[in-house]
């Protein structure tokens, strides 16, 4: 079960990147968002995820390094 805390840091990325957290109608690669999250953040390419939003990169930056370090 997901803790409060991670479940709203999901919410969170599910509205920046306006799709849900997981969608199996997309390619494995980038179904589940969290994941995907991880590999833009760790390539330094959050700009794919949140495409033309105006959206604070560094409170997103926050987001994923919070849910790195505290992961259930």
């Amino acid at each position: 079960m997901l803790s409060s805390q991670k479940l709203v840091a999901v919410k969170k990325l599910e509205n920046v990147a306006g799709r849900r957290n997981v969608d199996w109608s997309l390619p494995e690669e980038e179904a589940i968002l969290d994941e995907l999250a991880y590999h833009y953040f760790e390539s330094g390419e959050l700009g794919k995820l949140v495409g033309d939003e105006e959206t604070d990169r560094r409170q997103l930056e926050g987001w994923l390094k919070w849910d790195l370090v505290h992961p259930g």
